[in-house]
């Protein structure tokens, strides 16, 4: 299962971050995971959100550029070493993470992954083959969830 990522593209100055947060507000799109990225003169924002039809219309209406891509998103123990055991069976099939960020959880154990050992973290994963990459984490017995 492979969930829906936003990637915008925006200049790196004072205030363009709060633009596109407020403008989700506004339109109540609930922001669930974010991940910003800067160089000099630009910045990524990939967001994971709750309406990504809405998000996309609220972001077109402010003339941002931005592009949609598919993610996996991972339920993992909050624990020492849990980053590292996601990462081999991928690594193992020679599936390549492109990038990755993470993310809290709702804590709501039919979507999340939390036990009663405490709460999960999201990791969402970006990789060339999703639907690859998500029977390998299946099978290694990963939870993957919609944040």
């Amino acid at each position: 299962m492979t969930v829906t990522q936003i990637s915008v593209m925006v200049e790196n100055a004072p205030g363009k971050a709060v633009d596109i947060f407020g403008a989700l507000a506004r339109a109540k799109v609930n922001v669930t995971a974010v991940s910003v990225v800067d160089t000099a003169d630009q910045g990524v924002v990939r967001l994971l959100v709750s309406d990504v039809a809405k998000a996309k219309a609220v972001l077109k209406k402010k003339g941002l550029a931005f592009s949609t891509a598919p993610v996996l998103a991972v339920a993992i123990p909050n624990r020492p070493g849990s980053l590292a055991k996601l990462l081999t069976p991928l690594a193992r099939k020679k599936i390549n993470v492109e990038y990755l960020y993470g993310s809290t959880c709702a804590c709501s154990a039919d979507s999340c992954g939390c036990d009663e050992e405490g709460c999960a973290n999201i990791i969402i994963l970006r990789v060339k083959d999703a639907q690859s990459a998500a029977k390998v984490l299946k099978a290694a017995r990963y939870k993957l969830i919609k944040p």
